[in-house]
């Protein structure tokens, strides 16, 4: 699991890359407003709407490869989500 994210993670930055300098070129030749947002913007959007999707949904396809949900018996602040998070 540890290579398909190392990929994923390698493709997003190449495929934002290519967006955001389609951005800027469609700025400047007035395609869209100087006050679209950026790539980073919508791609951030997205995968907080992807996240919260798959934490929501069960019968989601990625629903499976979330950790397990992690046990605590203290309440110090509530976190953004349940999930244990591996070192």
């Amino acid at each position: 699991m540890h290579f398909n994210v190392l990929f994923l993670e390698r493709f997003y930055f190449s495929v934002a890359t290519f967006l955001e300098r389609l951005i800027n070129k469609l700025r400047r030749c007035c395609f869209l407003p100087m006050s679209a947002p950026s790539a980073s913007t919508l791609a951030n959007k997205a995968v907080q709407r992807l996240f919260r999707s798959v934490i929501h949904n069960t019968n989601h396809v990625l629903h499976k490869l979330l950790p397990e949900v992690k046990r605590v018996s203290y309440n110090l602040r509530p976190l953004a989500h349940g999930f244990e998070v591996y070192p």
